[in-house]
């Protein structure tokens, strides 16, 4: 009976000890299979646990690795992304500055050209309603032209006045 027991009881205590041993990371740990019963047949599925168990740092270590390179390569395409953006950006700002610089220029030569216009546009406005005061030296046809050329120079003024509201309401 005591050789039986200990036939039993030596393999698992020697599986026990090989557990405690993994448990505490000693992944390099085998049990020693002793017989070909169910004992044996344990220690055989333990050691081949053990030996998967073994496997998975290094797989995660290989995955941590891949995914490592993978966002580096991430982070140098969103490196070149993002130096490319905020060269746009500039070149943007740049662009966006020019324009704001031709419409004020712009709006100046409107509002000089709007002035340099209205000053002569009145002249010749007065001489108009003075040729108009007297039309009993004019024929029929002159007064037309005199009465259109009024008109054209009221429609002229009109739009000198609108081009200078217009420069007006963008200098605020």
């Amino acid at each position: 009976g005591f050789f039986l027991s200990r036939k039993i009881t030596k393999p698992i205590g020697e599986l026990t000890a090989v557990v405690t041993k993994i448990t505490g990371g000693d992944l390099k740990a085998r049990a020693r299979v002793f017989s070909a019963d169910e004992i044996g047949t344990l220690a055989r599925s333990f050691n081949q646990m053990a030996d998967r168990l073994a496997e998975y740092p290094l797989e995660l270590q290989r995955e941590v690795d891949r995914q490592t390179r993978e966002l580096g390569e991430n982070l140098k395409e969103l490196d070149t992304a993002g130096k490319m953006l905020v060269g746009r950006d500039r070149e943007l700002t740049q662009a966006n500055e020019r324009l704001q610089e031709l419409d004020k220029i712009k709006s100046e030569f409107v509002s000089v050209a709007a002035h340099q216009l209205r000053t002569p546009l009145t002249g010749i406005k007065w001489s108009l309603n003075f040729l108009r005061e007297d039309v009993s030296r004019f024929s029929g046809e002159q007064k037309k032209i005199l009465s259109d050329a009024f008109q054209a120079t009221n429609r002229l003024t009109d739009l000198i006045n609108d081009l200078l509201s217009v420069a007006r309401i963008e200098e605020g």
